[in-house]
Formats: C-alpha cells, structure tokens, sequence
C-alpha cells in the first residue's frame, strides 16, 4: 500500500476528530465546578440561582454605569419613536419576556444606594 504524501498527513491532522476524554480540566474549571455545586440554589418559584462566579470570591467593586445606561434608554426611546413597527415589536417582545417569567421589575433603589 503506497504511503500518503507528508503535505496529505500533515493536513489531514487538522481535521481528526478527538475524543471528549482527550480534553484536560484546568484547576480554573475544578474550582469553577466547586463553586457551582456548593452556591447553586433552587428557589421557590422553580427558578435557579447563582452568585456571579468572580475569581478569588471577592467581589469586585463595579463601576456606576447609571449614566452610560440613561443615555442607552434615551437612545432606544429615540428610535422607538421614529420607528413605529420598531416599537410595537418591542413592547410585544417585552410583554412577552414578562409575561413568562424570563424579566421582572428591579427594586427600587435609594439615590447612591448600591446594590
């Protein structure tokens, strides 16, 4: 049987397929996996909950974006009311998102209140 030419081997390596068993687990992954079984919790409603997997569990003190997300909102407020099919698609989506479930209302917060 006549031997493939080295450029033929060569390329073909790109494309072996692995097994899942070749692939390693960093120590990131154990720790991240860790942290998910201990932190995961079932809430009453049947929905899931989690903290945010921060490195370290320290939780890192988070910019305020209050102003960057007011002027999104004043831009989306624009463009749903120069375009109306636009809107009626949104607030059909929203209702919807709202209606399952999938979105709530956030609570209110005092002014400078972090949450």
């Amino acid at each position: 049987m006549p031997m493939p030419p080295v450029t033929d081997v060569a390329l073909a390596m790109d494309f072996i397929e692995r097994n899942c068993e070749d692939k390693f687990v960093s120590q990131d992954d154990v720790h991240f996996v860790q942290f998910l079984s201990e932190t995961i919790m079932k809430r009453k409603d049947g929905h899931y909950e989690m903290p945010l997997p921060f490195k370290d569990n320290s939780q890192p003190i988070l910019p305020n974006n209050e102003r960057l997300a007011i002027i999104q909102l004043q831009h989306l407020r624009k463009r749903l009311k120069a375009y109306k099919q636009c809107h009626e698609h949104y607030t059909a989506f929203m209702e919807e998102t709202i209606r399952k479930g999938d979105a709530e209302t956030a609570p209110s917060l005092s002014e400078g209140e972090a949450v």
